[in-house]
């Protein structure tokens, strides 16, 4: 069985842009939206982002 390993966008930030294009691809919310609340998040603004 393979095994995950599960990290915050806090520890590991240079995924924000692979991210952002992942979920823009499955739910088809524009990637900006999501790129701005993962700025709010990495800049401790929000805590869930």
């Amino acid at each position: 069985m393979k095994e995950y390993k599960y990290v915050t966008l806090r520890q590991q930030p240079e995924l924000k842009d692979r991210a952002a294009e992942w979920f823009h691809c499955k739910w088809g919310v524009p990637q900006e939206a999501y790129l701005e609340c993962m700025e709010l998040y990495l800049d401790n603004e929000t805590e869930y982002g």
